[in-house]
């Protein structure tokens, strides 16, 4: 664990200019600290905190040491007039500006950083046109549209992502920074505690969601990306199932992929799969029925001696009768039964939930495919256009 010098001689950068204590403000606080007047457990845990709260905590701490100063310098005094000699302590204000300054360095080296890079290499850039052409984006824009989007769980405004860019996290733009002020719930929080709570169905509630407000958003790429997402679910459901794997599978996704959308569509990513279950697509699936009727116990008498007298008898006739044997058998054939029926049980639970998905997935392509004909014509009825623009009408 850090000391409270090595936590008081470490050194910041506020605004670009390095943040560092002077000595003597080092010294005072440390002897301070030596004198049981405060300790690093008064300090908040800035890795471990909300971004969010970040700016509130740091003033918190201004408040907390502004109150430490003054303890120290009213201790001083009374020091001086019991001995009758000295000089109090006295902590200027520009020595509190200045320890101030520091921490808001110490605050800021923990909050993301919003300037994007200005320049991608060749192949970041060439990655980014495959990853827009494989989810159906015409430019970069709307990649950092639907990021932000699956983020926050709500269709971007115009402007929000101002500040994006591609492997960039959506947190660092326009829109994420005022989405994290606001204390709001977000993509990775959310996740998070699916994880936590091993609850897939908050992963489906949120989709679901997000699907159906894109399906009144008019961002150019509204439909696809519900698309995106539901058929996503769908492969990712049928290939994991809606639980703990599946979860997994997310967590890794996110971190993976992080600015690049979901470039790998409705297929599963056979690198975190394999991560996930520790084995590839083509593998053999795990044995089934047949396996689990060879591993039951036999039931004839087995092998016998040269002498041709039968050991399996004369074994059972010296520890229990045929009748116990067979009584036995056959609660391990129940217990076999009941565990199937079970299997079977959830087995129709997930294909109910994977119809759902299927279906969810339909609704969303029509609605798509739908929008990309235009508008409908109140003349004609036919679509691409409006009766303003009718031809037919033109014509006669």
């Amino acid at each position: 664990m850090v000391s409270v010098g090595e936590w008081l001689g470490a050194e910041y950068k506020n605004r670009g200019v390095a943040r560092v204590l002077s000595t003597r403000i080092k010294n005072m606080l440390v002897e301070a600290a030596e004198a049981d007047m405060w300790s690093l457990d008064d300090v908040p845990s800035w890795k471990e905190m909300d971004e969010s709260l970040l700016d509130e905590s740091g003033k918190m701490c201004k408040r907390f040491f502004s109150a430490i100063f003054t303890d120290m310098e009213a201790a001083s005094r009374a020091l001086v007039t019991a001995k009758g000699e000295g000089t109090p302590l006295v902590v200027t204000n520009t020595e509190r500006m200045r320890f101030e300054e520091w921490l808001d360095g110490l605050v800021h080296s923990f909050k993301e950083p919003v300037v994007a890079p200005r320049q991608l290499s060749t192949a970041q850039s060439a990655q980014m046109l495959l990853d827009c052409k494989a989810q159906g984006m015409l430019d970069v824009e709307d990649l950092l549209w639907f990021e932000l989007t699956k983020h926050t769980g709500r269709p971007a405004a115009p402007g929000d992502t101002d500040g994006g860019c591609y492997l960039g996290k959506p947190s660092a733009t326009k829109g994420g920074i005022a989405h994290r002020k606001a204390g709001e719930m977000t993509y990775g929080k959310m996740l998070s505690g699916a994880v936590e709570a091993e609850d897939y169905s908050r992963v489906e509630r949120w989709n679901q969601s997000l699907v159906d407000v894109l399906g009144t958003s008019e961002h150019r790429y509204a439909g696809q990306a519900g698309m995106q997402i539901m058929g996503a679910m769908q492969k990712l459901t049928q290939r994991l199932g809606s639980g703990s794997h599946a979860l997994h599978y997310l967590q890794l996704h996110e971190d993976y992929y992080t600015g690049r959308g979901m470039p790998n569509g409705k297929v599963l990513d056979a690198d975190i799969y394999q991560l996930v279950l520790g084995k590839t697509f083509r593998e053999q699936p795990v044995a089934g029925l047949s396996a689990l009727k060879q591993g039951l116990p036999r039931t004839d008498a087995g092998s016998t001696t040269s002498g041709g007298t039968s050991m399996a008898s004369s074994t059972l006739g010296s520890s229990v009768s045929s009748l116990e044997k067979a009584s036995a058998l056959e609660g391990q054939l129940s217990k076999v039964i009941d565990a199937i029926s079970g299997l079977g049980s959830k087995m129709d639970e997930q294909s109910e939930k994977i119809t759902a998905v299927s279906r969810r997935l339909q609704s969303v392509e029509d609605k798509a495919a739908l929008q990309a004909k235009g508008p409908k014509c109140n003349k004609c009825k036919e679509y691409g256009h409006i009766a303003a623009n009718c031809k037919s009408e033109k014509s006669e």
